[in-house]
């Protein structure tokens, strides 16, 4: 028999016209039950359009997360890019965005990412992780985590020496806690392609430097 928590898949479905992430709840074996789109009201109005949205499950906190990178304009940034999660216990009812970084000026955020430590042997064990980078900062890593299933975020943190410009890290947690981004990234000096990684052991409040794992070519 299949845990009630397990029974709905969240699928992501775009609107083609606004841009704006839709969802629906399907039960395992059944049709679809709801299809709505995501509240994109936050306490300074609304977001125009939310774009990259990503999907994870918090066994923890029977939770369910939906990242995106929410645009939005004001009298002093225009199309500003904050990354958001909205949260669900059913996967019918979504909360408001909740902010996990806003972004200034001199930013430019992308390629959200977010897991969950699904592991009940682990030290972490309901930790999820967010990733994303700022392309306007020479593809700085960023990352950042929740102990309570998406309602609050700590400070982002970065690895210390970073030499690539990253684009599209996708963090996986191991059994122990252990976490691991591989992620795509272009040498700011030589302009070379590679494959990189770059590892926390302390639930993502310190990042190791990356190492190259291989040479690759980005495809768009």
């Amino acid at each position: 028999m299949i845990a009630p928590q397990h029974q709905r898949v969240i699928e992501r479905l775009i609107d083609l016209f606004k841009d704006n992430p839709h969802f629906s709840a399907m039960i395992i074996g059944g049709s679809v039950a709801k299809e709505r789109a995501l509240p994109t009201t936050y306490d300074g109005g609304a977001y125009g359009r939310v774009s990259d949205s990503v999907v994870a499950y918090d066994l923890a906190h029977n939770t369910w997360l939906i990242s995106s990178l929410a645009i939005k304009t004001t009298t002093t940034v225009t199309n500003s890019t904050d990354v958001i999660v909205s949260r669900s216990h059913n996967g019918l009812t979504w909360s408001k965005p909740v902010l996990v970084a806003e972004s200034g000026l001199s930013n430019n955020f992308d390629k959200d990412w977010v897991v969950c430590d699904q592991h009940p042997g682990s030290k972490f064990f309901g930790r999820c992780y967010m990733e994303w980078d700022d392309s306007n900062n020479n593809g700085r890593i960023m990352m950042s985590y929740s102990d309570d299933g998406g309602l609050t975020w700590s400070q982002a943190v970065s690895p210390v020496n970073q030499s690539f410009a990253g684009l599209g890290g996708q963090p996986v947690v191991q059994p122990d806690g252990n976490v691991i981004v591989p992620i795509y990234g272009y040498d700011l000096t030589t302009g070379a392609e590679g494959i990189y990684s770059y590892t926390s052991i302390d639930g993502g409040m310190h990042w190791t430097d990356p190492i190259k794992i291989a040479p690759s070519t980005y495809f768009s």
